[in-house]
């Protein structure tokens, strides 16, 4: 299901607007994207297991979301295991990562039309083996970074360019970040060539910075810090100025923190 809600200015009010949309019977890992205008897409792992895009129109009050008609099923013997997750590229081009069948990691380029119209481009297994939470970011020009868990749950960056047709690029480089555990992740971009990630690694919730050139080529860790115990579902944002807040879970109640993060 698709639902819409208001939320106040000062955050205190939240209430459904009473527009709802069944877009499929069966859907998993759902995640929601702007296309234009009034357009969204829904990336999500549907009817057996197999991955989907549907997009779907949301009127400004909430009230009317209504399928467009269009649909695109980008995964059909690669069964969809793992959360999706996906980024623009330029104009309606989109880039997706996902787990795929075997524990495999895929990359995925798709364009959108302002219409919802869909139609698949490119696609890549970029790991054999086993590609866990992956996340896709922007880092230059057209370079991408995705950051992932192999099979011994060791945290990695690959790098690829895609162009604004969509084209995918061989591997540029590679960097194994974390060499104890990664799990649950959320990236954030903060000033040049400097990132950071929030992260579970092996009953330690981790806040750690890492640098990537513009090209892709050159990868290496800043710093890091412990920010709590074993949490999951993290999620990052900008406040401002040098400041970030990270919210996760754990067995405890949702925590949300504020951390100071140099541009360097």
């Amino acid at each position: 299901w698709l639902k819409t809600v208001t939320i106040s200015p000062d955050g205190l009010t939240i209430a459904l607007t009473g527009g709802s949309l069944e877009f499929d019977l069966t859907a998993q890992f759902n995640r929601i994207f702007h296309i234009y205008g009034n357009v969204y897409a829904i990336a999500y792992m549907g009817p057996d297991l197999d991955g989907w895009i549907k997009t779907v129109t949301i009127s400004e009050d909430g009230l009317t979301i209504a399928l467009t008609g269009y649909s695109l099923e980008f995964s059909t013997s690669r069964p969809i295991t793992g959360r999706l997750n996906w980024t623009h590229v330029t104009g309606n081009v989109y880039a997706i990562v996902w787990t795929g069948s075997g524990s495999d990691g895929y990359l995925y380029t798709v364009t959108i039309g302002n219409d919802g119209t869909l139609a698949s481009i490119a696609s890549i297994e970029f790991n054999l083996v086993t590609a866990i939470e992956s996340r896709i970011f922007h880092i230059s020009g057209d370079v991408y970074a995705i950051a992932f868990g192999d099979s011994a749950l060791d945290g990695w960056f690959y790098t690829y360019s895609i162009s604004a047709a969509g084209a995918i690029s061989d591997r540029i480089a590679l960097f194994e970040f974390e060499t104890d555990y990664y799990r649950t992740n959320d990236i954030a971009h903060i000033s040049g060539n400097i990132f950071t990630l929030a992260y579970d690694s092996d009953d330690i919730a981790r806040l750690r910075t890492v640098s990537i050139s513009p090209d892709g080529v050159d990868m290496s860790n800043v710093a890091s810090i412990s920010i709590g115990g074993h949490d999951i579902d993290f999620s990052m944002v900008h406040v401002g100025g040098n400041v970030y807040a990270v919210s996760f879970s754990t067995v405890l109640p949702g925590r949300l923190r504020t951390y100071t993060i140099p541009d360097s």
